[in-house]
């Protein structure tokens, strides 16, 4: 699995260096991987999971944004559809601590959160690959207004 960060870049070089940090990469496997969707740490090598080191996006606004995604993960009969409900939710909680850690007061950040599966989680086939939270808006405090 692989997690990744697109940040713009006008964000500080704090939030940069924490969003590829083996800080955020070990809570992902642990609180995401481990715990929601099951997965065995111990069985799994460094091309399996993995942080990529964010890229850096051109921003036309005046806050920074970041889109982080968790990608190659795959529908198995051990994951229940809610257990990927659940790990987009642990995901974003992770990154709003991680961007509330290193903003300073008066600065804020737009979070938008996704994961990529290699098919549809629910077993009607309906639902989509890609699923998303809404995007929001983060300062030092938590979660704000727009």
């Amino acid at each position: 699995m692989k997690a990744k960060a697109a940040i713009t870049d006008n964000a500080s070089g704090l939030l940069i260096k924490a969003f590829g940090s083996p800080d955020l990469f070990n809570r992902i496997r642990a609180e995401v991987l481990a715990d929601c969707l099951h997965v065995d740490l111990r069985e799994r090598g460094p091309a399996e999971d993995f942080l990529q080191m964010p890229d850096l996006c051109v921003s036309v606004h005046n806050d920074p944004g970041i889109a982080f995604c968790l990608s190659m993960v795959s529908v198995t009969d051990g994951r229940a559809p809610d257990d990927f409900k659940q790990a987009l939710e642990e995901l974003e909680r992770i990154c709003v601590e991680v961007a509330q850690s290193v903003l300073e007061e008066g600065q804020r950040v737009q979070l938008f959160v996704s994961m990529v599966v290699d098919r549809s989680p629910s077993y009607s086939g309906t639902a989509p690959s890609l699923l998303e939270r809404d995007p929001i808006w983060v300062d030092r405090h938590g979660i704000v207004d727009p």
